[in-house]
């Protein structure tokens, strides 16, 4: 039988494994404009670090929900005798807010990356010369999808939560897992 904690648990998994790939979409992004730099753009060099700056903020933030998911997944899987989901559910609410900061953080470094659409179109001839491969811009798109996806995937976790929210539920002999008043939510950095 399902309980609420395994279904948390495995929506939680489920995220996570889009923040691995949204990661490593941020760090293909940060190679090709490491790589760019190399190739004689001398005006470009700025705007390269610039860029390399944003993605990184973005890698870490990722990273960092990551590590929280990780706990979060911890406490839903391994020690299934809550002795409080609704200490869960505080936990829950407070990543889906961080998601939604992250979001439009994002989204703004997002539109900057769209602006410098022309710039970024030649330094990808320059360096990938006649070899066909994604624009950063199509990398940034797959990386928004997943991100759409992720949101979907929390909005599950909402639901899953909203029969509890507020009530104290005992699994089993309802010992308390260890350590979960102790869950605290990272942030990006920015």
């Amino acid at each position: 039988m399902s309980t609420p904690s395994m279904a948390i648990g495995v929506a939680m998994s489920e995220c996570r494994l889009l923040l691995e790939e949204m990661l490593d979409g941020f760090r293909a992004a940060e190679q090709h404009f490491r790589n760019a730099v190399h190739v004689e753009l001398p005006a470009f060099i700025p705007l390269m670090d610039q860029v390399s700056a944003e993605i990184q903020v973005l890698s870490q933030t990722a990273q960092d929900v990551m590590q929280n998911f990780d706990k979060m997944n911890y406490l839903c899987t391994t020690q299934q005798k809550l002795d409080s989901m609704s200490k869960a559910v505080d936990y829950v609410d407070g990543v889906v807010a961080k998601i939604e900061e992250n979001m439009e953080f994002y989204n703004a470094v997002k539109d900057s990356f769209q602006s410098k659409k022309d710039i970024f179109d030649k330094c990808s001839g320059v360096v990938n010369g006649d070899l066909p491969s994604p624009s950063i811009l199509n990398q940034l798109d797959a990386i928004d999808e997943k991100l759409s996806s992720l949101t979907v995937s929390f909005r599950e976790v909402d639901q899953v939560l909203n029969p509890i929210r507020g009530s104290n539920l005992d699994y089993d002999d309802g010992q308390a897992a260890a350590g979960h008043d102790n869950v605290v939510l990272m942030t990006g950095g920015h």
